[in-house]
Formats: C-alpha cells, sequence, structure tokens
C-alpha cells in the first residue's frame, strides 16, 4: 500500500507535532540551564524537564513519520496517550519545583 499524499490539514498537524517537540526541548534546555544556578532540586527537575520533553519530542517524531507512512495514522493506544500525560505531567512538576526554588 503506497502512502497518500498529505492534505493541507495534515501538513498542518505534522508540522505542529514538530514545533511542539521542538519548543518542549527548547524550554527544558532554556530551564536546565537555569536550573544550574539553584542548587541540586533544580538541577533534577531541569534535568527531568529536558528527558520528558525529549520523549515528547520522539513522539512528535513517530506521529509525523506515522502521517507521511500511512497517510492518516490510528488514534494513539490507551497506553501512548497514559505515557504522553505522564511526560507532560513531569514536566510541569518540573517546571514547578524551578518556580518554587527561585
Amino acid at each position: 500500500m503506497s502512502a497518500s499524499p498529505l492534505s493541507l490539514q495534515q501538513e498542518r498537524t505534522d508540522l505542529a507535532w514538530r514545533r511542539t517537540g521542538l519548543a518542549a526541548v527548547g524550554l527544558a534546555l532554556a530551564g536546565l540551564r537555569l536550573a544550574a544556578e539553584q542548587g541540586a532540586a533544580g538541577i533534577a527537575a531541569g534535568l527531568s524537564a529536558t528527558l520528558a520533553a525529549l520523549g515528547v519530542a520522539g513522539l512528535a517524531r513517530w506521529r509525523s513519520h506515522e502521517l507521511l507512512r500511512v497517510g492518516v495514522p490510528q488514534p494513539m493506544s490507551p497506553r501512548a496517550g497514559r505515557s504522553f500525560a505522564g511526560l507532560l505531567l513531569v514536566l510541569h512538576l518540573a517546571g514547578l519545583v524551578l518556580v518554587v526554588t527561585a
């Protein structure tokens, strides 16, 4: 089965996933740089945020690949949805730790 050309909506979705991944990694790296001044708690929070952001970026890359491969990817499995929600929770908690310890 050959991949069909992307519609404009699919292309926008693909670009949105890529932007989300890049933004998460960029913000986490900026937070890690600022966290170095806050001691061990800040560094742990910054590293957690960076790893979670890399997970979000990896998921975005996978979704983009699936979109290009099959045209319309299947909905996320419950396991992938829970993983994505967990990564976002780690990002938010790490941000909260960075703000509170500042």
